[in-house]
């Protein structure tokens, strides 16, 4: 199984994980969050499918 981590930087890829959220991605918001400095999202893929997330934002 090949694993990748990456950071998401379009709102298609944060949709695209959006099974791994406790709701589903609503793209404004994700936009919104992309958007803002210091918000990072990061995405691990296994075998090119998101597997799983973390994310920072700063307070």
């Amino acid at each position: 199984m090949g694993m990748e981590i990456r950071r998401a930087t379009t709102v298609a890829e944060l949709i695209a994980a959006q099974h791994l959220y406790d709701a589903p991605a609503r793209p404004a918001w994700a936009a919104r969050f992309l958007a803002a400095p210091g918000h990072l999202m990061l995405i691990a893929y296994a075998d090119g499918a998101p597997a799983g997330t973390t994310a920072n934002s700063p307070c």
